[in-house]
């Protein structure tokens, strides 16, 4: 059985996907996402720098974006959310990145003399915020969502943990890595680091495996197909 520590909207795919394979999963949300309903104003001179769905959902919503949305830029993480951000009928994504590094490589060389606006959660990447620092004084940084934590891990996972049911467990982001090692480790009857992990990027990978998780690995590119495609590679060992 494979773990998902996503939300539940955004894991019932990736369940769906593992159920193809004839592989069970269960789904243990870590944290609950709350969208802003405030109304921003968007200036089509800006760059506004989308690193997360849960942001294209923010933008879903603004009446100033959708009045604006054939002239305003972006450049993008994550292939998935590029594509919902098309969906929305935006044009001008200037780029699309795997991860914050290759986006940060990019900004590098078009030394780009812009206003940026990085439309964040309560969680933000704090080493590509101190690249934009680092770049440019114009920039904004705007909270469009609030990550909250859960205190504890569900009862039916700790079953299923202590049952040995979970052979690979799914990380998505380093805020989630930390977390997840800190609510497991207040269950001193599971030995969290003999599970397989599979993550997101190189960095959470190496995270787990200097927590003492030396079965941590990382997908080649940062999609959810090709985790999948990890996942059900490494359940069959």
């Amino acid at each position: 059985m494979i773990l998902i520590t996503r939300p539940v909207d955004s894991a019932k795919k990736l369940k769906s996907c593992f159920k193809e394979y004839g592989v069970e999963s269960f789904i243990e949300p870590l944290t609950s996402i709350k969208i802003n309903s405030k109304q921003l104003k968007f200036n089509v001179n800006h760059i506004h720098i989308v690193a997360s769905q849960r942001s294209v959902e923010f933008l879903k919503h603004q009446n100033d974006f959708k009045d604006k949305i054939k002239k305003l830029n972006f450049v993008v993480i994550g292939a998935a959310t590029a594509s919902r951000l098309s969906v929305t009928g935006v044009e001008n994504i200037l780029y699309v990145a795997q991860d914050s590094e290759e986006l940060i490589n990019y900004l590098k060389r078009q030394r780009l003399k812009k206003h940026f606006r990085y439309l964040c959660g309560t969680n933000r990447n704090r080493s590509f915020i101190n690249f934009l620092k680092g770049t440019s004084n114009q920039f904004e940084i705007i909270e469009v969502y609030k990550v909250q934590s859960y205190k504890t891990l569900s009862s039916q996972l700790i079953t299923k943990l202590r049952s040995k049911k979970i052979r690979v467990i799914l990380i998505f982001s380093m805020f989630n890595a930390k977390l997840f090692i800190h609510l497991i480790s207040s269950h001193i009857s599971i030995d969290h680091k003999k599970y397989k992990y599979v993550c997101m990027s190189k960095k959470i990978a190496q995270f787990l495996i200097k927590s003492g998780c030396k079965n941590a690995t990382h997908a080649k590119k940062s999609t959810l197909a090709d985790m999948v495609e990890l996942s059900i590679k490494s359940i069959k060992k």
